[in-house]
């Protein structure tokens, strides 16, 4: 009940790459009512883009499905595979 009543929200990286001065991370922030996926992207140590990728349910099972593997492309953007193969990419 004190969870809801104060909005609990629980924030995490779940993983981040480098690369020649940019960085990608994948933000998990967790509330009573959902789970949101965002992505951030960083150039020089300066936040030039965050994008929301998924918003689900707040249970680990419903978000877990989405977070298997975060590369970069051949052209320098970033990908985030699903455990189900599916790809997001973005673009800095």
């Amino acid at each position: 009940e004190e969870v809801k009543k104060n909005n609990y929200v629980n924030e995490w990286y779940w993983k981040s790459i480098k690369s020649k001065g940019r960085q990608a991370k994948i933000k998990i922030s967790h509330n009573v009512k959902e789970t949101i996926i965002y992505i951030l992207l960083y150039e020089n140590n300066t936040l030039i883009r965050q994008e929301r990728v998924i918003d689900t349910l707040p249970d680990e099972r419903a978000y877990y499905i989405y977070l298997n593997k975060l590369q970069w492309t051949s052209d320098g953007a970033v990908e985030l595979i699903t455990k189900t193969g599916k790809s997001f990419i973005y673009y800095f």
